[in-house]
């Protein structure tokens, strides 16, 4: 999707958590959540969206930065489900563990919230 669609559809979109890099956005009428990332827009069902964090997170920096090997430059993930290929540098890396572990402690805090709403009014 090019950066103007994601504009046209934002109405329905409500963004979790951005960064210099991308936002994280969630579409209350489809229950996905849409990844822009590097021009990059990918839109994720729920487990999709948490099985791609847990991908992301468990790539080791410090080992990408300590080999001097070129192959160490760069990490590949490919999301058989989108038939997408992301193609990350070290950089590219750190910002898109950052936008989706902020993303993460946002849904958590807006849970944690509801919950105590909810417990509030109970009383």
């Amino acid at each position: 999707m090019l950066k103007n669609e994601i504009m046209l559809t934002r109405s329905k979109l409500v963004e979790i958590y951005s960064n210099s890099k991308g936002a994280v956005y969630q579409c209350d009428e489809t229950n996905q959540f849409v990844v822009h990332f590097l021009d990059t827009t990918t839109y994720f069902s729920v487990r999709q969206f948490i099985d791609f964090k847990r991908v992301i997170s468990q790539i080791n920096l410090n080992v990408m930065l300590e080999r001097i090997e070129r192959e160490f430059d760069l990490e590949l993930i490919y999301l058989p489900q989108k038939d997408k290929l992301y193609t990350l540098e070290i950089c590219e890396i750190y910002h898109l563990k950052e936008l989706l572990s902020g993303a993460k402690a946002m849904l958590e805090l807006h849970s944690l919230l509801n919950e105590l709403n909810i417990y509030t009014s109970e009383k």
